[in-house]
Parts: C-alpha cells; sequence; structure tokens
C-alpha cells in the first residue's frame, strides 16, 4: 500500500468511509417479460473522464433491484477491469440525461456514492485520474495472476485526499477551465489533421481524376509479375534474433512505418518466399471497413518479410511504377472497388487476391506514371510534414491533463 503520509500533502480518508461503494448487476438470460427494461451502463460505456452515451444497452430489473441500482448524478463509475490492463480503473462521473428514466449499471461498474459535504464527486474523479490516485488503482488491481481487477472492497480502500471544502471547489475550478482550454485546443488540432486527410485524398484522386479516362485499362494481375502472396502466420517477437516482419500496423498514408516492426526466426527456405523486395507493394487485406486497403510500397534499404494479413504484389517494371499503382489503389476509385469487393466477417472485413487481381487500373505510359508519381510525393510530403506537426501538437495535448493533475495532486 502507498502511505498516506508520501500520498498527498493533505490528510487522507479511506473512500469507503465517506461514500457508498457498490458493484451492479449481471445480465442473465432467465429473465421473466414482466420484467422492466431500463436503460444500462456498461464498461464501453465508461470512459476516461467522461461517459459515452451514444450507444446504450437495455436491461430487464425487477423494482427491488432498481432501489438498490439507480444511478443518481454525481455517482462515480469505476471500471473493475476483469482482468484488463486497458480497462481497470476508468472512471467517470454520471450525470444524469434528464430523459425520465431509470438508470442503471452493470456488476463490472463498481458505483461511488460520495457524500458531497466531505469529498466533492468531481473533486475524487479528477484524484482517481491523477497519477497519484491511477497508481492506487493499478496497484489494488494487481493480482497474483498477472491479470488486473478491481473490486468493492479494493475501491473501499482507496486513499483519498481530503482538503477543506474550499480547496476542494478551487481544484475542481481551476481544473475544469484548465482542462476546457485543452479541449478546445485539441478540437482545433483534430478540425486541422482532418483538414491534411482531405488534402492528402485530394492530391491521390486528383491524380487518376483528370486524364484516366482516356488512358487504357489493364486489370492488377496484367500489370503484376505473380499472382498476388499472402504472408506468414509466425508469432513475432519485439526484439532479438531474427528477422523483421510487417503487419498491418506498419501501414498507413500510403507509406511503410518501421516504428514496433517485430522479428521472426525462420528457415533460409522460408526467408526466401517471404524476403521482400524493392518495389513491392504491400496490401493489407484485413481489417476494419475504413482500414482495409491500406497499401504501400516497400523500399528496399533493409531486409524484412510481412505478415498473414498482407497480400504481396510483385509489380512488372515494364509495365507499372509501383508507387503509381498503390496510389491508385488508395484512390478513391481503388477503395470503391474494394467496398465492392469485400466480404464481411465478424467485426472485420476481407478481400482476397484473387478478388483484388480484377481491380481495373488505368494505366499511361511508363513516363507519364513516372512524372505522376515524382508530382504526387512531392505534395504528400508536404502533407506528411503537417501532419507529423499536427499529431506532435496533439501528442503534447494528451499529456497536459495528466500533468496538470500531478501538479494539483502532488506533494
Amino acid at each position: 500500500m502507498i502511505p498516506a503520509a508520501s500520498l498527498l500533502r493533505w490528510p487522507t480518508v479511506r473512500l469507503g468511509e465517506v461514500a457508498q461503494v457498490a458493484g451492479g448487476i449481471q445480465k442473465s438470460p432467465d429473465r421473466s417479460p414482466s420484467n422492466l427494461h431500463r436503460p444500462y451502463v456498461t464498461v464501453r460505456n465508461v470512459q476516461r473522464g467522461w461517459l459515452d452515451l451514444s450507444h446504450v444497452e437495455r436491461f430487464e430489473v425487477t423494482e427491488a433491484e432498481i432501489e438498490r441500482l439507480r444511478l443518481r448524478t454525481d455517482d462515480l463509475l469505476i471500471v473493475e477491469g476483469n482482468g484488463s490492463l486497458d480497462q481497470v480503473g476508468r472512471s467517470a462521473l454520471f450525470q444524469h440525461p434528464n430523459d425520465g428514466q431509470e438508470w442503471i449499471h452493470q456488476n463490472h461498474v463498481i458505483r461511488v456514492r460520495l457524500d458531497a459535504n466531505v469529498i466533492l464527486p468531481a473533486f475524487a474523479a479528477l484524484f482517481l485520474r491523477s497519477p497519484a490516485g491511477a497508481a492506487q488503482l493499478l496497484e489494488r488491481a494487481r493480482t497474483t495472476s498477472g491479470l488486473y481487477t478491481l473490486s468493492v472492497g479494493k475501491v473501499e480502500s482507496l486513499l483519498v485526499p481530503k482538503p477543506d471544502r474550499g480547496m476542494q471547489q478551487e481544484i475542481v475550478k481551476r481544473l475544469s477551465s484548465q482542462r476546457a482550454v485543452v479541449e478546445r485546443a485539441r478540437a482545433a488540432a483534430e478540425v486541422q489533421l482532418e483538414a491534411a486527410r482531405r488534402l492528402r485524398a485530394a492530391y491521390l484522386n486528383g491524380t487518376f481524376g483528370r486524364e484516366g479516362g482516356r488512358w487504357p485499362v489493364k486489370t492488377l494481375r496484367d500489370v503484376c509479375k505473380a499472382h498476388g502472396q499472402y504472408g506468414l502466420s509466425e508469432k513475432s517477437n519485439s526484439g532479438g534474433p531474427g528477422i523483421p516482419i510487417l503487419g498491418m500496423a506498419n501501414l498507413g498514408e500510403g507509406r511503410i512505418r518501421s516504428e514496433a516492426t517485430g522479428v521472426v526466426q525462420l528457415s533460409d527456405g522460408e526467408i526466401d518466399k517471404y524476403r521482400l523486395e524493392d518495389g513491392d507493394v504491400l496490401f493489407n487485406r484485413t481489417n476494419s471497413a475504413e482500414l482495409v486497403g491500406k497499401t504501400a510500397v516497400f523500399k528496399g534499404r533493409r531486409q524484412a518479410v510481412f505478415a498473414s494479413y498482407l497480400i504481396r504484389f510483385r509489380i512488372d517494371s515494364e509495365q507499372a511504377e509501383p508507387e503509381f499503382i498503390s496510389a491508385y489503389i488508395n484512390s478513391n476509385d481503388g477503395r470503391d472497388f474494394i467496398r465492392r469487393n469485400m466480404a464481411r466477417a465478424i467485426g472485420q472485413v476481407n478481400i482476397s487476391a484473387s478478388a483484388m487481381h480484377r481491380m481495373p487500373i488505368p494505366m499511361p505510359p511508363l513516363i507519364e506514371q513516372a512524372r505522376l508519381v515524382k508530382v504526387l510525393n512531392a505534395r504528400l510530403e508536404v502533407v506528411n510534414q503537417m501532419e507529423q506537426t499536427i499529431r506532435a501538437q496533439l501528442n503534447a495535448l494528451e499529456a497536459l491533463p495528466a500533468a496538470l493533475l500531478r501538479l494539483a495532486f502532488a506533494g
């Protein structure tokens, strides 16, 4: 446990001494039709500091259960985690939508109803998102099996600071004001990032839109040396000996990212079969509907192989420029073809190599392809620089709330 004296500059109190802490209700398939449906707050609704109520489930409960589970404005909701480090400790204050309904919460969401005369709910919510509060949550959630989960008892044992009410109100006021400034800056940066994405799309589509209708059309298979090849299904490691392996996370914005590349140990025969060559076009065949079809060209500056969710198309350099083909696949026309030919599975979509072989591509002469690629790359480099600058701003803004909370609660 973290000693209270080293945790904060104020006196501390156990959360269970100043709040009613309660678990929620578990779904059950044997509910009677006579029971009443109520909006049901689940783990997916609780984000870090806010509730996303855009998609809400409804659940049958009895009148007696409603009395125990009913949510009130300023109830603090904490995700127990159920083993997940990503989920554990997420928290947000519930604000009643004033929709005339009685809201309840599931068993994986712990409700904390504070005595506002002692600890302001908004103050407690801010503390739990601070580094000191988050450290306590993780410490209590860690189990001997290596999983992370909270319980009512663990939440009751949390130590929270107890400055006087005026100080609590001042901290809430200042942090709320600072958070509003950060949110406005983040929103402005997101608008700029979306504008950069639109500019990227405009450059791609403009490359094929003006004269593409006059060029002869060939299929993707026509301009490849061989059939598209699926990557290998081999578990990768983050480091150690082996050959780098590229996966779907390495493709984005028409480029191959080298960050977070895993390595695999393969036989010489496997390396020869899956080794990437300069100019190979890599295509993401399985992903969400928005991300399937991401395409980029491998630049042969290092040795690497490719993973199973990617397809490698080896372009015939006497017919086509690999970057021209990649750009077309990433354009609106290319993505329209992918949307028309992809198959849907649970939570993801997929498109096969044989379907991609049929993609029609307008093909100008090689010299014109090279010219268009040169112009397009120069324009996209400007967009890439814009995006890098904006993402750096967003990363700084993402870190700012934690820094503000650390200043507010550190001793």
